[in-house]
Parts: C-alpha cells; sequence; structure tokens
C-alpha cells in the first residue's frame, strides 16, 4: 500500500511541476484567500454545511472549514468557490 501511495505522490508532483499546475487543483485541496479580517474566499469546496451571522461551515474533500465571527455573510457562491464576508474572528479546521 506504501508503494502505490508513494508512486502516486510521485506522478502528482511530476505533473505540477511538468504542467505548472497549481497544487491545490491536482490534490483536489480547499485554497483559502483571506483579505484582512473581513473576507475569505474558498476555492475547492463542496457545500455550506451551516450559515448564521455568527458561524458558517464548509464542507470540503477531506476536511470542514469552519468562519467564526459577527455579521457574517456569503457575498458570493459559484460552483467553485465561495466568499465569505464579515468581521472574521476564528478559522477552524475539523
Amino acid at each position: 500500500m506504501k508503494d502505490s501511495r508513494k508512486k502516486k505522490e510521485s506522478l502528482t508532483g511530476k505533473l505540477i511541476g511538468r504542467f505548472d499546475i497549481p497544487e491545490d487543483v491536482i490534490l483536489d485541496v480547499p485554497r483559502i484567500t483571506m483579505m484582512d479580517n473581513t473576507e475569505a474566499r474558498i476555492e475547492n469546496y463542496e457545500t455550506v454545511l451551516e450559515y448564521d451571522g455568527e458561524t458558517i461551515c464548509i464542507a470540503c474533500k477531506k476536511k470542514c472549514i469552519t468562519f467564526c465571527g459577527k455579521g457574517l455573510t456569503i457575498a458570493v457562491i459559484t460552483d467553485d468557490e465561495v466568499t465569505v464576508q464579515g468581521n472574521i474572528c476564528a478559522v477552524q479546521f475539523g
């Protein structure tokens, strides 16, 4: 099992290096871009699990990302990304 994982990781590394493809696209992991504590853009998400003015929980492939704060809103939501705005006090991964 370890050999197949190493081969897969090696192939992934080669693809990233050869084609200049961002690592988050190949590995299907979330990319979070924060603008101060007022905006967060999350790419490669699956769905929004919880949404109210103080908590927004977003499911990604392998984990959930929870934003806690005041006046939180989802400003933009597309198939590829979601943008959270408001006074973000904490970001939790679980």
